[in-house]
């Protein structure tokens, strides 16, 4: 926090000097990183911005300067300066002028001039000044924008036990047929691997589900943030809930990227299975089941559920060898992607061709909510296999049966 203070300490303000036309991209990308990480230890922030006026006032207005950017592939400097600005509203002292700022750009950006400029500002006004919300004419919002921006509802009818429903930005009718039954599909492929009987674990109520998909990355990473709260620097995410809480409705957000030209939703097996394994494996809500040694399992079992036996990188992947088992099976989600996606899978795969009885063994302990057995269970074996995945994956690479 000091030497980002002291960073921002050594620039000349207003916007003149360090915002100005021939900053590289890089340079602003830096700027407004200082800017978002420096507000975050207050005890510093809170006397340092009070002093410090001007550097508010420099980033309104280089927004002002920049007001051509809209509708242009460089809007997203818009969007980045008016969240940053907005997060001035956190502050006390100043904060007629910081709200002055924020009231003057929504009325040159709105729900229909500038849409995603609006809502970068009016999630940082939701999150730091939502008691104030009158102010700026936003208090009904979320509501609202979520059924302009999610007008299609299709129910995919009732399985034997759950329902799914789709909420789209804009589907066709056929697009959503197709994903319903992808996921029906995807459902009875995931009961007979587990073999769960179509039981859920109890007491796990989420009977419903929906897939709410956004047109494209851009639209799902603005909305979905906006609307329902979540991070969305993935290539998707299914929110749980508390599934034990009567009427609670799992969620899998999501966004439509074209396969070979044609309609196509990103990971949508792979975070549906998600849901399937929370509802009829893993006792608990995420936070209960992620507590341990449980990565490997929860992504790498999910990447398995969704490719079955057709996974891009696995021969690649076999031929490094980057990983012992072992060591997969103490996967966080700080391990890295390679690790978690791609050798989850093939540690999720290998389990199930070479070690059903494991596997039934931990799905029980799953399924009853003892992850302290689970991860005893885990210490007998977490040794044992890795010769012979060492020579599972030797076979993968070669491209012969193991």
């Amino acid at each position: 926090m000091a030497q980002l203070l002291t960073l921002l300490s050594d620039w000349t303000f207003p916007s003149s000097v360090f915002f100005q036309n021939g900053y590289q991209e890089d340079v602003i990308n830096a700027i407004y990183d200082n800017l978002f990480r420096s507000h975050y230890e207050e005890a510093k922030a809170i006397p340092y911005y009070k002093a410090r006026p001007e550097i508010a006032k420099a980033v309104n207005d280089y927004m002002n300067k920049k007001a051509n950017l809209l509708n242009t592939k460089k809007e997203w400097i818009l969007r980045n300066t008016g969240g940053e600005l907005a997060r001035f509203l956190k502050y006390t002292d100043n904060y007629s002028t910081y709200s002055g700022y924020i009231k003057t750009q929504l009325q040159k950006y709105t729900p229909t001039n500038g849409e995603k400029v609006w809502a970068s500002i009016v999630s940082q006004i939701d999150y730091y000044d939502k008691k104030n919300c009158q102010i700026y004419n936003i208090c009904n919002f979320k509501a609202d924008l979520e059924r302009q921006k999610l007008p299609f509802t299709k129910n995919c009818g009732k399985t034997y036990v759950d329902t799914f429903i789709i909420r789209a930005q804009q589907i066709s009718e056929a697009e959503a047929n197709t994903v319903c039954q992808r996921l029906k599909d995807q459902e009875s492929y995931y009961h007979n691997l587990v073999k769960d009987n179509w039981q859920p674990v109890k007491p796990d109520v989420n009977d419903k589900i929906e897939v709410v998909i956004f047109n494209d990355v851009d639209e799902y990473k603005i909305w979905a943030n906006l609307l329902f709260g979540i991070s969305t620097d993935n290539g998707g995410m299914y929110i749980e809930g508390n599934p034990s809480q009567a009427g609670n409705i799992a969620r899998y957000f999501c966004y439509e990227r074209p396969k070979d030209g044609k309609f196509d939703v990103w990971n949508l097996e792979h975070e549906f299975t998600h849901y399937l394994d929370g509802r009829y494996d893993m006792k608990g809500d995420f936070g209960d089941s992620s507590k341990g040694r449980t990565i490997w399992w929860i992504e790498g079992f999910a990447e398995y559920s969704a490719n079955k036996n057709q996974y891009p990188s696995m021969v690649q992947d076999c031929k490094d060898k980057s990983y012992p088992l072992s060591t997969i099976f103490n996967n966080d989600y700080n391990a890295g992607q390679d690790r978690i996606y791609h050798y989850g899978y093939l540690a999720a795969r290998f389990m199930f061709e070479r070690h059903r009885g494991d596997v039934d063994t931990i799905l029980s302990n799953f399924r009853s909510g003892n992850y302290a057995a689970y991860d005893s269970y885990m210490n007998g074996i977490v040794n044992r296999y890795d010769q012979e995945f060492s020579n599972w994956c030797t076979c993968i690479a070669n491209g012969k049966p193991c």
